[in-house]
Protein backbone atom coordinates (compact mmCIF):
# COMPACT_ATOMS: atom_id res chain seq x y z
CA UNK A 1 0.00 0.00 0.00
CA UNK A 2 2.81 2.40 0.89
CA UNK A 3 4.53 1.67 -2.44
CA UNK A 4 1.30 2.44 -4.31
CA UNK A 5 0.91 5.74 -2.44
CA UNK A 6 4.50 6.64 -3.29
CA UNK A 7 3.52 6.40 -6.98
CA UNK A 8 0.06 7.95 -6.69
CA UNK A 9 1.25 11.20 -5.07
CA UNK A 10 3.81 12.16 -7.77
CA UNK A 11 1.43 11.08 -10.55
CA UNK A 12 -1.31 13.26 -9.03
CA UNK A 13 1.05 16.24 -8.80
CA UNK A 14 2.13 15.68 -12.40
CA UNK A 15 -1.51 15.56 -13.50
CA UNK A 16 -2.23 18.83 -11.68
CA UNK A 17 0.67 20.44 -13.51
CA UNK A 18 -0.62 19.31 -16.91
CA UNK A 19 -4.15 20.47 -16.16
CA UNK A 20 -3.18 23.92 -14.90
CA UNK A 21 -0.42 24.63 -17.42
CA UNK A 22 -1.90 23.22 -20.63
CA UNK A 23 -5.62 22.52 -20.36
CA UNK A 24 -6.76 25.48 -18.23
CA UNK A 25 -4.06 27.99 -19.13
CA UNK A 26 -6.36 30.14 -21.30
CA UNK A 27 -9.00 30.25 -18.57
CA UNK A 28 -6.39 31.37 -16.05
CA UNK A 29 -5.18 34.11 -18.42
CA UNK A 30 -8.75 35.40 -18.72
CA UNK A 31 -8.81 35.86 -14.94
CA UNK A 32 -5.50 37.72 -14.97
CA UNK A 33 -2.46 37.73 -17.28
CA UNK A 34 -0.21 36.72 -14.39
CA UNK A 35 -2.53 34.07 -12.93
CA UNK A 36 -0.78 31.13 -14.71
CA UNK A 37 2.52 32.18 -13.10
CA UNK A 38 0.88 32.43 -9.68
CA UNK A 39 -0.59 28.92 -10.07
CA UNK A 40 2.80 27.54 -11.13
CA UNK A 41 4.49 29.14 -8.12
CA UNK A 42 1.86 27.62 -5.83
CA UNK A 43 2.31 24.19 -7.49
CA UNK A 44 6.11 24.32 -7.10
CA UNK A 45 5.88 25.28 -3.41
CA UNK A 46 3.21 22.64 -2.72
CA UNK A 47 5.21 19.89 -4.46
CA UNK A 48 8.47 20.76 -2.70
CA UNK A 49 6.67 20.80 0.65
CA UNK A 50 5.02 17.44 0.02
CA UNK A 51 8.35 15.87 -0.96
CA UNK A 52 10.18 17.85 1.74
CA UNK A 53 12.76 18.80 -0.87
CA UNK A 54 15.35 21.44 -0.15
CA UNK A 55 16.43 23.83 -2.87
CA UNK A 56 20.20 23.77 -3.18
CA UNK A 57 21.40 27.15 -4.40
CA UNK A 58 25.05 26.27 -3.86
CA UNK A 59 27.04 26.86 -7.04
CA UNK A 60 30.80 26.90 -7.45
CA UNK A 61 32.20 29.01 -10.25
CA UNK A 62 35.17 27.67 -12.15
CA UNK A 63 36.91 28.69 -15.35
CA UNK A 64 35.01 25.95 -17.20
CA UNK A 65 31.65 27.16 -15.86
CA UNK A 66 32.43 30.78 -16.77
CA UNK A 67 33.33 29.63 -20.29
CA UNK A 68 30.03 27.72 -20.47
CA UNK A 69 28.07 30.79 -19.38
CA UNK A 70 29.77 32.91 -22.04
CA UNK A 71 28.95 30.19 -24.56
CA UNK A 72 25.29 30.32 -23.49
CA UNK A 73 25.18 34.09 -23.91
CA UNK A 74 26.50 33.57 -27.43
CA UNK A 75 23.93 30.80 -27.97
CA UNK A 76 21.10 33.15 -27.01
CA UNK A 77 22.49 35.92 -29.21
CA UNK A 78 22.82 33.64 -32.25
CA UNK A 79 19.28 32.32 -31.74
CA UNK A 80 17.89 35.85 -31.93
CA UNK A 81 20.07 36.97 -34.85
CA UNK A 82 19.17 33.82 -36.79
CA UNK A 83 15.46 34.51 -36.21
CA UNK A 84 15.95 38.01 -37.61
CA UNK A 85 17.89 36.66 -40.58
CA UNK A 86 15.10 34.15 -41.32
CA UNK A 87 12.53 36.98 -40.99
CA UNK A 88 10.78 35.24 -38.10
CA UNK A 89 8.63 37.74 -36.23
CA UNK A 90 9.61 37.83 -32.54
CA UNK A 91 6.65 38.47 -30.18
CA UNK A 92 8.59 40.61 -27.71
CA UNK A 93 7.93 44.28 -27.02
CA UNK A 94 11.37 45.79 -26.34
CA UNK A 95 9.87 48.91 -24.76
CA UNK A 96 7.80 46.99 -22.21
CA UNK A 97 9.61 46.67 -18.82
CA UNK A 98 7.40 43.71 -17.91
CA UNK A 99 8.97 41.78 -20.80
CA UNK A 100 12.45 42.33 -19.37
CA UNK A 101 11.30 41.19 -15.93
CA UNK A 102 9.73 38.03 -17.38
CA UNK A 103 12.77 37.17 -19.51
CA UNK A 104 15.51 37.95 -17.01
CA UNK A 105 13.94 37.10 -13.66
CA UNK A 106 10.66 35.16 -13.82
CA UNK A 107 11.52 32.75 -16.66
CA UNK A 108 14.99 31.66 -15.45
CA UNK A 109 13.89 31.16 -11.85
CA UNK A 110 10.39 29.75 -12.27
CA UNK A 111 11.07 27.56 -15.31
CA UNK A 112 14.16 26.03 -13.75
CA UNK A 113 12.33 25.34 -10.49
CA UNK A 114 9.59 23.62 -12.52
CA UNK A 115 11.58 21.65 -15.08
CA UNK A 116 14.95 21.01 -13.42
CA UNK A 117 13.82 20.74 -9.80
CA UNK A 118 10.16 19.91 -9.24
CA UNK A 119 9.52 17.71 -12.28
CA UNK A 120 12.89 16.02 -11.72
CA UNK A 121 11.74 15.18 -8.18
CA UNK A 122 8.42 13.86 -9.44
CA UNK A 123 9.91 11.62 -12.13
CA UNK A 124 12.57 10.31 -9.74
CA UNK A 125 9.69 8.91 -7.69
CA UNK A 126 7.86 7.48 -10.72
CA UNK A 127 10.71 6.06 -12.77
CA UNK A 128 14.17 6.83 -11.45
CA UNK A 129 16.24 6.74 -14.62
CA UNK A 130 18.41 9.80 -15.31
CA UNK A 131 18.36 9.49 -19.11
CA UNK A 132 14.57 9.13 -19.13
CA UNK A 133 14.11 12.12 -16.81
CA UNK A 134 16.40 14.40 -18.83
CA UNK A 135 14.66 13.53 -22.11
CA UNK A 136 11.10 13.76 -20.79
CA UNK A 137 11.63 17.06 -18.93
CA UNK A 138 13.36 18.51 -22.02
CA UNK A 139 10.36 17.55 -24.18
CA UNK A 140 8.01 19.05 -21.59
CA UNK A 141 10.11 22.23 -21.47
CA UNK A 142 9.90 22.49 -25.25
CA UNK A 143 6.16 21.83 -25.30
CA UNK A 144 5.59 24.42 -22.58
CA UNK A 145 6.72 26.95 -25.20
CA UNK A 146 5.12 25.21 -28.19
CA UNK A 147 1.58 24.96 -26.85
CA UNK A 148 1.15 28.74 -27.23
CA UNK A 149 0.93 28.13 -30.99
CA UNK A 150 -2.78 27.50 -30.45
CA UNK A 151 -3.38 30.97 -28.96
CA UNK A 152 -1.14 33.30 -30.99
CA UNK A 153 -1.83 34.81 -34.39
CA UNK A 154 -0.32 33.38 -37.56
CA UNK A 155 2.31 36.14 -37.52
CA UNK A 156 4.07 34.57 -34.54
CA UNK A 157 3.46 30.87 -35.18
CA UNK A 158 6.80 30.50 -36.96
CA UNK A 159 8.59 31.84 -33.90
CA UNK A 160 6.71 29.43 -31.60
CA UNK A 161 7.91 26.49 -33.72
CA UNK A 162 11.43 27.94 -33.83
CA UNK A 163 11.39 28.48 -30.06
CA UNK A 164 10.23 24.93 -29.37
CA UNK A 165 13.30 23.62 -31.23
CA UNK A 166 15.91 25.66 -29.36
CA UNK A 167 14.19 25.15 -25.99
CA UNK A 168 14.42 21.39 -26.59
CA UNK A 169 18.19 21.83 -26.97
CA UNK A 170 18.25 23.97 -23.80
CA UNK A 171 16.20 21.37 -21.93
CA UNK A 172 18.60 18.57 -22.81
CA UNK A 173 21.65 20.74 -22.05
CA UNK A 174 20.35 21.99 -18.70
CA UNK A 175 19.01 18.56 -17.75
CA UNK A 176 22.41 16.96 -18.23
CA UNK A 177 24.10 19.78 -16.35
CA UNK A 178 21.79 19.57 -13.32
CA UNK A 179 22.84 15.94 -12.91
CA UNK A 180 26.42 17.15 -12.63
CA UNK A 181 25.94 20.44 -10.79
CA UNK A 182 23.37 19.14 -8.27
CA UNK A 183 22.32 22.78 -7.84
CA UNK A 184 19.29 24.55 -9.31
CA UNK A 185 21.20 27.81 -8.97
CA UNK A 186 23.54 26.65 -11.72
CA UNK A 187 20.82 26.15 -14.33
CA UNK A 188 19.04 29.36 -13.27
CA UNK A 189 22.23 31.28 -14.07
CA UNK A 190 22.62 29.31 -17.32
CA UNK A 191 19.03 30.12 -18.33
CA UNK A 192 19.58 33.78 -17.46
CA UNK A 193 22.66 33.85 -19.73
CA UNK A 194 20.72 32.48 -22.71
CA UNK A 195 18.01 35.10 -22.21
CA UNK A 196 20.48 37.97 -21.77
CA UNK A 197 22.15 36.88 -25.02
CA UNK A 198 18.76 36.77 -26.74
CA UNK A 199 17.95 40.29 -25.52
CA UNK A 200 21.33 41.53 -26.72
CA UNK A 201 20.48 40.17 -30.15
CA UNK A 202 17.03 41.74 -29.97
CA UNK A 203 18.44 45.20 -29.25
CA UNK A 204 21.25 44.88 -31.77
CA UNK A 205 20.82 46.78 -35.06
CA UNK A 206 19.47 44.90 -38.01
Amino acid sequence: MRKILKKIIPITLLTLYFLSSYFFNNQLVRIDAYMPYAVEVFWVIMTLMIFRDNIDFHYKFSFLHIFELLLLIGFGFVICILAKYLHIAIPINKSDPHTLILLLIVAPILEELIFRKTLFSIFERIYNNSTFIVIVTAIMFSYAHFHYIFSVGRTYQSFIIYQSVYTLVMGLWFGLRILNLKSINGTIIMHFCVNIGFLAGLFSPG
